[in-house]
């Protein structure tokens, strides 16, 4: 998706662990905005999550991160945007 989009950003396996990491720690520990991790308010400061991964970076991949083609899209499908991850994880744990 980020091509189709013109941009470009430079990511690792290590920094979709850590984005995926921020995501599920999210949903334990919310906060009216994500942004909020990352700020210094006591209430709201993450200091795991400013230690693993700076917040632009994490915007971005929120942004860009797709796992199937939106042009594909299968309007009868509720989960197309995450079937693939869906597909990869039953055949994991069949195995």
């Amino acid at each position: 998706y980020e091509m189709q989009k013109g941009s470009q950003i430079q990511v690792s396996h290590e920094d979709i662990y850590k984005y995926i990491a921020i995501l599920l720690l999210s949903g334990y520990c919310r906060v009216p905005h994500r942004d909020m991790y990352w700020e210094q308010r006591p209430d709201t400061h993450n200091a795991l999550v400013v230690a693993a991964m700076k917040r632009g970076l994490f915007r971005e991949l929120h942004r860009f991160l797709h796992f199937n083609d939106n042009s594909q899209m299968n309007n009868t499908d509720r989960v197309f945007k995450v079937r693939p991850v869906i597909q990869h994880l039953n055949e994991s744990f069949k195995n």
